[in-house]
């Protein structure tokens, strides 16, 4: 399920309309409203490239594909597109996930593909034997895997 927006779709127009159609900057705006202007600055530029459509809440999170993401840290790191840009470019709801993206990247850590299947936490409880706990950890060590992998694995 997706998450519910901070601030309706009306809101945002408003928002949107004074700054494009009434002259009003961005730190104006934010300060009458609360507002970060770079928030301000953001939902026009998604106005301007989908028009209110942008403000849709969609009815789930969005999933990427490893390739995609590697796409988009690559084109990062060439140099000449910021995470914001970048985000609406590629139609991206928050400039943190690029972030978080280049910083796994960077850290040497795997790109992976969404898996929607539970977390480890989620799982149900098993009973194993202290060989089989330690046979899980030898495996996990060999294949530099997930806890999440390791735990369907048993």
């Amino acid at each position: 399920m997706g998450r519910k927006s901070k601030y309706t779709i009306d809101f945002k127009l408003s928002v949107v309309d004074r700054y494009l159609n009434k002259g009003e900057g961005s730190v104006t705006i934010g300060k009458d409203l609360n507002l970060n202007p770079n928030t301000v600055l953001k939902w026009v530029k998604q106005f301007q490239k989908s028009d209110a459509e942008a403000f849709l809440e969609k009815p789930r999170n969005q999933s990427y594909s490893k390739e995609f993401k590697i796409q988009v840290i690559e084109e990062y790191l060439a140099g000449g597109c910021s995470y914001p840009d970048l985000a609406l470019k590629y139609n991206i709801p928050s400039h943190n996930t690029i972030l978080q993206w280049v910083k796994k990247y960077s850290n040497l850590e795997a790109i992976k593909d969404y898996s929607p299947a539970p977390e480890v936490y989620m799982a149900k409880r098993i009973q194993t034997t202290f060989e089989q706990r330690m046979e899980a950890v030898q495996w996990y060590e060999e294949n530099g895997r997930s806890y999440k992998d390791t735990a369907a694995w048993i």
